[in-house]
């Protein structure tokens, strides 16, 4: 039997229980107007009813391959399983209750084309609900210079499912992998992937970033900030010629607990907004709280309680 000819991208989903949202992901992909590309979706051990899903598209589409992992094993584990399944020379990612609009492939191919120098290429976004309904627009830096700064500095200005990768450079770091938690992980593969060539995004947003109040960027600020400023400091360690050392990027004075507590009380406010977008008043209330113990003195908390103090005396309001 002749072997099936290797795809230009190969499309990687990792999913578990991914249920309304997986089928939309997964069409999004096989709706591209780029063809030239195989879709591998990792199911790690689904107990819903997401393997059916997956094989009706396999059924229908040859470039649909769905692997099944024996257990539950999380999210480095049901990637790096399926990267060491990919044929392409670049790999894009896409989670599994998320969407690409039809252009993402072609355009991010395109720009790989142009710049041979690049290994990771994201792009803008819309923020979406539950329906699709876009409820806000992400709009990440460009340039490899201001990404390079603002991995460094601030955090993640990669949106991960919005991602092509050189499959090669991928692999010449091992992947993706886990060091304090299982958070972050996006993070820490930019900040590598960035080590070894440009990284870029394109400024069309290409694509939905689904909110909802059960996700892991909302349920596990905390722990996923605290590992962000671990793959910080182990970032700087690599990038000053030092090997990495775990106890020292531990104890790295510039990822201090105020440090930790600004960067919670900051994304708390922002989350409680965009939940508040989504129909989620309860968790956006919540959140607002959340802000205010970590870090009531934040700019960003001052200006969220001006507004509710505006609010409650009805200045501002139209007749």
């Amino acid at each position: 039997m002749p072997e099936t000819p290797v795809p230009r991208v190969a499309v990687l989903v990792a999913v578990y229980n991914g249920l309304p949202y997986v089928q939309e992901a997964i069409q999004s992909i096989l709706d591209q107007t780029f063809r030239d590309f195989e879709l591998i979706v990792v199911d790690d051990a689904s107990t819903d009813e997401t393997p059916s899903a997956l094989e009706r598209f396999r059924r229908l589409d040859p470039r649909v391959r769905v692997l099944r992992m024996a257990a539950n094993g999380g999210p480095v584990l049901a990637a790096n399983h399926g990267l060491a399944e990919v044929r392409a020379p670049l790999v894009a990612r896409l989670d599994a209750d998320d969407v690409c609009r039809p252009d993402r492939l072609a355009l991010q191919v395109a720009a790989f084309d142009r710049q041979p120098e690049l290994v990771l290429l994201g792009s803008a976004f819309d923020y979406i609900d539950a329906t699709g309904r876009v409820v806000g627009e992400g709009h990440p830096p460009l340039e490899d210079a201001a990404l390079q700064a603002t991995l460094m500095d601030s955090g993640n200005p990669f949106c991960h499912p919005s991602v092509l990768m050189r499959t090669e450079a991928l692999r010449s770091l091992g992947g993706y992998r886990q060091v304090l938690n299982p958070y972050g992980l996006d993070y820490d593969l930019c900040l590598r992937m960035a080590e070894l060539g440009k990284v870029g995004n394109l400024p069309q947003r290409l694509i939905g970033y689904r909110i909802h109040p059960g996700q892991i960027t909302v349920t596990k600020m905390q722990p996923q900030l605290r590992s962000a400023q671990l793959y910080r400091a182990l970032a700087r360690q690599r990038r000053s010629g030092r090997p990495e050392d775990l106890p020292l990027a531990h104890a790295d004075p510039a990822e201090s607990p105020a440090r930790l507590r600004a960067a919670l009380a900051a994304g708390s406010v922002f989350w409680a907004d965009m939940l508040e977008r989504v129909g989620a008043p309860d968790r956006a209330r919540q959140l607002r709280w959340e802000a205010v113990r970590a870090s009531p003195w934040h700019p960003q908390v001052r200006a969220m309680a001006w507004v509710g103090f505006k609010r409650t005396l009805g200045w501002g309001r139209t007749a």
